[in-house]
């Protein structure tokens, strides 16, 4: 008995360490989980395992939440970052989203108008978003960006605005983090947008997975 226990605390430790060892090294801005603390082994194996983490956050002034999350996906962040630009197809994966129509570009960001048919109580709801891409390097790693903000009075929203950040997550995977903030306006309860949102982001990734591996999924 004492040996076979020597011999389950000798498996665990080097699965432990097996999991250390293989979890990628990331820019210290990225080795956060969405709460803000640092990702852990068991994160880690997690995230391996398909796990989307996503936190809502308080935003000053407003009692609509942002929506935080980290996600791995099967592809690299070049694959990843052309399909996040790729505007007119965000219907094939971001939900309830009906029509995206590119308007012209500006000042390098480009105008792209939203139609969405969301469920019962929130309804139609369009609007325009300036949209633009950048990269940079962070701690040797290349950074790749797509950011959006609300065109004030293009639509029936109070705010919208976000980002997609994608890093290598290891040799073929990436690590995704996806901010969002939105808020429809209206006189619905907040709770309701709250669970909407932390519901809305897993779809959107999951979605994102699909549409990487080719599937194009349906909507809602």
């Amino acid at each position: 008995m004492f040996y076979a226990r020597i011999g389950l605390l000798v498996l665990f430790s080097v699965q432990a360490l097996s999991v250390a060892a293989d979890a990628p090294e990331l820019p210290s801005d990225f080795a956060k989980a969405p709460d803000g603390k640092a990702i852990t082994e068991k994160d880690h194996a997690a995230l391996g395992g398909g796990k989307i983490m996503v936190q809502l956050k308080s935003v000053k002034g407003s009692p609509v939440k942002q929506a935080v999350s980290i996600a791995v996906l099967e592809a690299s962040p070049a694959a990843v970052y052309s399909v996040l630009l790729d505007y007119e197809l965000h219907g094939k994966f971001m939900p309830y989203v009906k029509e995206t129509k590119i308007l012209g570009k500006e000042g390098g960001k480009t105008r792209v108008r939203y139609m969405l048919d969301f469920p019962w109580p929130v309804g139609n709801r369009f609007y325009v978003l300036r949209m633009f891409g950048e990269t940079r390097q962070e701690e040797g790693a290349k950074i790749y960006v797509s950011r959006w903000a609300y065109e004030p009075g293009s639509g029936n929203v109070t705010d919208c605005y976000g980002s997609f950040e994608v890093v290598a997550y290891g040799q073929k995977k990436t690590l995704l983090r996806y901010t969002c903030f939105m808020d429809p306006g209206g006189s619905i309860p907040k709770w309701t947008l709250n669970l909407s949102t932390t519901r809305g982001v897993t779809k959107v990734i999951q979605n994102l997975r699909k549409r990487l591996n080719g599937k194009y999924s349906l909507n809602p």
